[in-house]
């Protein structure tokens, strides 16, 4: 981001002198903030993301012809996804939800999708850290650190920030101890949480054929080996359209968190793993 920001500004161009760019990260100390500035950009918001910060932001820049009118929030009742918030205790669920703008489903997926990212993050940092590859390490933290807070897992995004720190500064990470432990803590909390195996049933979506499918997938291989994300996202949201074969749902899901994290390389794997399961 701040690469782009520096050459963005150094192309000198009329139209986008004064085009607003805003610095979206966890990185949360002022020296980061500094940073950001430094580099030309006109803002920095930091996460886990609050909807009111943002959306003050966006009107702080928005042409005035252009801004939006935003209505308040409707204040969730206090035992409203008890439920949920019963089930994962320390977790500030009521948080995370509204950060997701209130769309309970959403937040559910998203921590299904913690389960599956994050279950090996414990041997894969250890790894790195014991191959002091502390650009790596400081990264996969930071990462962790911004999804917790989303999330409104709150103790983890702390001691994440703590290690990120420690690490940055070339210290001991004492706080690697009780992070891991904290992770290991909500990721049994959500494998233990029933809203996660609940099937969700999607009556509205039409079911697709095989042939259809292989149409798409052959599609993306081009735009996958180039990588070039424009022209794998349409294709990406015409297969969550329609519901496909069961027996290629493992693999299309893998599919989808891979594009989602921008592993385009083993996203054709997956592909090509997928047409050659159909010609078989």
């Amino acid at each position: 981001g701040l690469s782009a920001t520096r050459a963005i500004r150094d192309l000198k161009k009329e139209d986008i002198k004064n085009l607003p760019i805003i610095a979206m990260t966890a990185h949360s100390f002022d020296e980061h903030r500094a940073e950001s500035l430094a580099a030309g950009m006109n803002g920095h918001i930091t996460k886990p993301i609050e909807l009111e910060t943002l959306y003050a932001e966006l009107q702080r820049w928005l042409p005035e012809n252009k801004r939006l009118k935003i209505n308040e929030p409707i204040p969730m009742a206090s035992s409203e996804h008890s439920d949920l918030q019963t089930a994962l205790p320390g977790i500030d669920v009521k948080a995370g939800i509204h950060r997701m703008v209130g769309n309970r489903q959403f937040y559910i997926d998203l921590l299904k999708k913690y389960v599956d990212q994050y279950s090996v993050t414990e041997t894969e940092l250890l790894h790195e850290l014991e191959l002091k590859q502390y650009d790596k390490s400081i990264l996969r933290v930071h990462t962790l650190k911004g999804v917790a807070g989303s999330l409104g897992a709150k103790q983890l995004h702390e001691l994440a920030g703590e290690v990120e720190e420690q690490l940055s500064k070339r210290q001991e990470p004492a706080a690697l101890e009780p992070m891991l432990e904290a992770h290991k803590h909500f990721l049994d909390l959500l494998k233990n949480l029933p809203q996660l195996h609940e099937p969700v049933a999607d009556m509205t979506k039409p079911t697709g054929s095989w042939e259809e499918l292989q149409s798409i997938l052959a599609q993306m291989i081009p735009p996958l080996s180039s990588l070039q994300a424009h022209g794998v996202k349409p294709l990406l949201i015409k297969i969550q359209e329609k519901v496909w074969p069961p027996e290629h749902r493992d693999l299309l899901l893998q599919l989808e968190d891979l594009v989602g994290r921008y592993q385009f390389n083993l996203a054709a794997g997956i592909v090509r793993n997928l047409l050659n399961k159909g010609e078989n």
